[in-house]
């Protein structure tokens, strides 16, 4: 039925009849949890969903609402004759002055009010601020007073880096969120300094991150393997890495290279080890599905081997617990692992880092298994019994305490608190 209505959504807004598609949105809301208690509108994405998660089987406090933010995006596709151009970090100075907002703004206010009489929502929960498609809506919700809130599911870059991003990658933006509930101090002092319209110190809150609740009461045990049987591999852009990381032209065509080619080796391991299943995980969007694909093919693997899988529908937190060992590069999806005392693998790029540190690690390199060489890459998968590092929960912990905040399984529970306390809060004044 979700994907008859989803048509059905698509078909009436191309005809222009936006109180049907709004009407539509309704039926493919989704109740994510059922009790009495105040509703939260979550404008789902993934790994934002994640976070959710955590709020409904640690927090326990409100009632979810989940509306796929693609849905949204419809919206900005239909209304926005230059819409292939906009983007979130161009969308206020493109779209500032032009007469296509007004009109997008009011079919926006249209979709949220009828939103809001069907669901009878109390606030709205979103995974950043910044999405192009949620600014007229948020614009909508704060017209009429209902509450925005954001878990900001970025900003998780190294902590020297951060005085170098600000600009980068904020000096665009706008802010309408009622508070904004960030992951560690560092992210909340990059925005607090950053100007944000909209944003003050006093509307930051830092919480940690909710989805590691799940992981931190989790109860399965990692056994340390005698032999090597699954490996995932986070893709990533090299080309978005070098963006908000590198701070100068003088090495980023190294940079890029070396990124490039730290993947491109587990490619070329599990080709030579059949035995050896190699997951790449990905992401579900459309640019993601196709930047692998075009990686795939310009090394010569597309459908050439049965132990080399692309994943884009498992969660993070479902392949981190299938595999043995995790490859990736400076994101979260390498803190999950370690949480889970799953073994991870990273390129060494301390050779080319002028001002500051590139990774989370680079103060604690006993953390992770670092890799310069592709030789270096095959000894260490050749003898991962006697060499691979397991993380030690005790260093695991104490590295991460930085970057998350609190290692207590209570994110959730803080976000929870903070939202029903500022409700309480507007329903007295």
């Amino acid at each position: 039925m979700f994907k008859l209505f989803s048509l059905l959504h698509y078909l009436s807004l191309k005809l222009g009849l936006v109180d049907l598609s709004a009407n539509f949105l309704v039926i493919l809301v989704k109740r994510i949890s059922k009790n009495n208690r105040r509703k939260v509108l979550v404008l789902g994405k993934p790994v934002f969903n994640e976070d959710v998660k955590g709020l409904i089987s640690e927090g326990n406090k409100l009632d979810y609402l989940l509306l796929p933010k693609f849905f949204l995006d419809r919206y900005v596709e239909k209304y926005v004759s230059f819409h292939k151009k906009l983007n979130d970090a161009n969308y206020w100075p493109l779209m500032a002055n032009s007469p296509e907002r007004a009109k997008l703004r009011k079919k926006m206010e249209r979709v949220f009010k009828i939103l809001l009489d069907k669901l009878n929502f109390d606030c709205i929960l979103a995974g950043n601020f910044v999405y192009k498609s949620h600014q007229e809506l948020f614009i909508a919700a704060k017209a009429i007073n209902i509450p925005i809130f954001v878990i900001y599911k970025e900003g998780m870059i190294p902590p020297d880096r951060f005085h170098l991003s600000k600009e980068r990658l904020y000096g665009t933006k706008k802010s309408f969120a009622s508070m904004i509930f960030v992951y560690n101090e560092y992210i909340a002092s990059m925005l607090s300094d950053a100007k944000i319209p909209g944003i003050k110190k006093n509307n930051l809150e830092i919480v940690g991150i909710p989805r590691f609740d799940l992981i931190l009461k989790s109860e399965k045990k990692v056994s340390k393997r005698k032999s090597l049987k699954k490996i995932a591999l986070f893709f990533f852009s090299e080309k978005n890495k070098s963006k908000y990381l590198v701070d100068s032209s003088e090495n980023l065509e190294e940079y890029e290279k070396r990124l490039y080619e730290f993947q491109k080796w587990f490619f070329d391991y599990a080709s030579l080890n059949k035995d050896i299943e190699l997951i790449i995980k990905t992401k579900t969007s459309a640019s993601e599905l196709n930047q692998i694909s075009k990686y795939l093919k310009n090394l010569g693997y597309k459908n050439s081997f049965n132990n080399i899988k692309v994943e884009s529908k498992k969660t993070s937190i479902e392949v981190i617990e299938e595999s043995d060992i995790i490859a990736g590069y400076s994101s979260t999806t390498l803190l999950e692992a370690l949480l889970y005392g799953k073994p991870i693998i990273e390129p060494d790029l301390t050779d080319l880092e002028k001002i500051g540190s590139f990774n989370y690690f680079d103060n604690n390199a006993n953390i992770s298994n670092r890799i310069i060489s592709k030789n270096s890459l095959f000894e260490l998968l050749d003898s991962f019994k006697n060499q691979i590092k397991f993380p030690d929960n005790d260093l695991v912990k104490k590295s991460l305490k930085p970057l998350i905040y609190q290692v207590d399984g209570n994110s959730s529970r803080r976000v929870e608190s903070k939202i029903i306390q500022f409700l309480e809060g507007s329903k007295n004044e």
